[in-house]
Formats: structure tokens, sequence, C-alpha cells
């Protein structure tokens, strides 16, 4: 997907500007430059002027009325883990089949895994059946409900879709025709999130904002960003992953990837704090390198973050100042302890972690240590 291979690319840029540095650090001493962020801001990941229609997918009964399900709970939401929780270091690899470059991956109500890769979505059954829901999609995020619905986001085509338990296809959120700027318009929207009432809260990417739709209405606010690219604290630098917790304050967690941080922004706020990362794009376990998803478990305060540069995912309570390795971290691989450039993850009922391993073309399950939280299986 082009989007990502942009990413790849800037990893690879940042990375010969780093080697750079270094090289030229050992002969002028006196001074030392860190590029922290790109100067300028990489649009190419959505076109300026989108000419794709429906016509392209499998997708012919999709409507542009806006619409959303009555009562909606995140099934990404934790399960009976506790602060103490652990997972096998060693993945296994799902037998998938037609997983190509995996963007994101959910878990249903069943256990099912659904699978958002090389513009389709996916669903693998529990006994090892795979299916094709949908094809023909430019790419993006997903979100399953309570009902089995699953919203996701067709990035180049600038809107949100929900696929209905019983098959239909909607348009959600977006206009689908037009890349710009304004209240009902999107450019190339990424992560989404379906609040208990609803209402959608989607990661409009390269304009630099989270926004919110309220459910059953065309009305849009702006709950995050809004204020141009930049790593001030009321701005956001290409918004992907997001998480609201529900639960606690209402905040809108995101993963404010260029900038290399997590900003947590409070109902109402004007700007937000970081929670995660912000101190310069690198591989320390205070540090991240464009995070790309994020799951947030509002009874621990814990954060679970795919460090999409680092090849790995961080465990990271709210309040602490680094976190830890839960998967990955191991270089650039295709090893069981290894990622490679991993996107979004998802947890099922039992406490086992899933991660679409993009750049390996494969879904990883990292088991559930359950004797870590002896309370909750004992």
């Amino acid at each position: 997907m082009m989007k990502k291979q942009l990413l790849l690319i800037l990893i690879w840029l940042l990375t010969l500007a780093e080697i750079a540095t270094a090289a030229a650090a050992t002969t002028r001493t006196t001074e030392k430059t860190t590029t922290k962020l790109p100067t300028t801001k990489t649009t190419t990941r959505a076109a300026t002027t989108t000419t794709m229609t429906t016509t392209t997918t499998t997708m012919t009964t999709t409507t542009t009325t806006t619409t959303a399900s009555t009562t909606t709970t995140a099934t990404t939401t934790v399960q009976q883990i506790c602060s103490s929780a652990t997972w096998n270091s060693n993945g296994t690899t799902l037998p998938i089949a037609n997983v190509t470059a995996p963007e994101d991956v959910g878990v249903d109500s069943r256990q099912n895994l659904i699978v958002y890769s090389g513009g389709h979505l996916l669903k693998y059954f529990n006994n090892g059946t795979t299916v094709s829901l949908l094809s023909g999609l430019t790419g993006g995020y997903l979100f399953i409900d309570q009902h089995d619905n699953i919203y996701f986001s067709d990035g180049e085509n600038n809107r949100v879709l929900l696929l209905s338990f019983n098959g239909s296809v909607t348009t959600v959120a977006g206009n689908g025709t037009f890349n710009g700027s304004g209240p009902p318009q999107f450019a190339f929207p990424e992560g989404i999130y379906v609040d208990k009432n609803g209402s959608v809260y989607v990661a409009d990417s390269n304009n630099n904002r989270v926004v919110k739709w309220l459910a059953g209405t065309t009305q849009v606010t702006v709950v995050a960003g809004g204020n141009g690219y930049g790593n001030q604290s009321n701005q956001l630098s290409y918004a992907m992953g997001i998480f609201v917790d529900e639960i606690n304050d209402g905040a809108v967690y995101v993963c404010d990837t260029y900038a290399n941080r997590i900003q947590k922004w409070l109902p109402n706020a004007t700007a937000g704090t970081t929670v995660a990362g912000g101190n310069g794009n690198g591989s320390a376990l205070n540090q991240l390198y464009m995070p790309t998803a994020i799951i947030f478990d509002p009874n621990t305060k814990i954060m679970f973050i795919s460090d999409y540069g680092n090849n790995r995912v961080l465990k990271w309570l709210v309040g602490a100042s680094s976190g830890t390795v839960l998967a990955g971290g191991n270089g650039t691989g295709n090893g069981t302890n290894q990622l490679n450039t991993p996107n979004q993850c998802a947890f099922d009922s039992k406490g086992n972690f899933y991660v679409a391993d993009y750049g390996n073309n494969r879904i990883q399950k990292f088991a559930f240590n359950t004797s870590s939280c002896p309370a909750q299986h004992g």
C-alpha cells in the first residue's frame, strides 16, 4: 500500500540522516544536529484529487447516507489482565490465506478474526477457515462493535464505511468524493473508534486532527488537533491509531505518528498532553518511532502501542516515563520473536494478543501468560 511504503521510505531517510549526523560529529564536535520531525509534511499518501468511486470496488450497495448503530462498545478492550500481565515473547503465525501487508486485525464476539489486508476485509474463523468479506478497498483501519458490525476506513476514498452483521454496506462518515479539510470532509482517514452511543471518532490523518461524528447526525466536531501540522501541544503530525477512554475521563488517545508520541486529549481541551514518547525518534524505552496503533485499558491505565519504526509493541503505563516490550524489539525480521513494521493490534477474550505484522505479511499471535495474573485465572 502506498501510504505504508512512504512510511518505510521516511524511516529510511531519517536513518540516513542520523548516520550522516553521526559522521559529521567526528570532525565537528562543537555542534550536534538531530532531525526529530520531517521539515515538511508528506501529503502524497492521499491524492490531492480523488477520482476513485465505488465502481472500483465490490461494494455496489454503498450509499452516502449517514448512519450509525444504536449501541456500540469497543471489542478492543483488554480482557482478563492485570498490571503485571505478560505474554509469550515468541509469537505464532496464524494460517490465514491471502494476507498481504495487513494494516489491522480485530476480534469479534465469537472470537473470529477480521483482517484488513491488501484492500480486502478477511474473516478468519476459529475453525481455520478464511473467507473474503469485501475487496477493492484502498486501505485503512477497522473497528468491531458489540454487535459484530465492522466499521472501516477507506483511505483514498476519504470515507468510513460500515459492514453490518447482515452484510449491508453504508457510508457513515465522509462524503467519499472529495479530499478536503472542511468539517464533513476527510483527507485520508485512518484510525477509528465507535463509542457506546454510536458516535464515530476518526483520525483524519492528512488534516492532522481527530474528528467526532455524532451518532445519527451529520454534526462533526474536532476533538484533537486541527491547528496545522506540527509538534506543539495543540497540534498533531499525521494522526493514525486512536482510542477513547469511555470509563474514566472520556479522553482521546492519539498516535501522533510523525511526532513520535502519544497524545491525550480531554473532552473540550484546546491542547493535548504527551503520555508516551515525545523524546525524539529512537529505540530507547522512553522513545517511540512512528507509533501507528494504540489500545488503552481503562482499568489498569495501560497503553499498548505499536511502535512501527522500532519493530515492536510496547506496554506503557500512563504516568510512567518509559514502557516495556510486549512483542518484537529484536530487530527487523520474520523470526518468532521479531516483527517488521507492526501495525494495528487486538486482544481476544482470553487476553491473547494479535499483531498485524505488516512487513512480514502475517498475523502474529502472542499467548497470554495466565500465571502472570493469578487473581483472574487462579
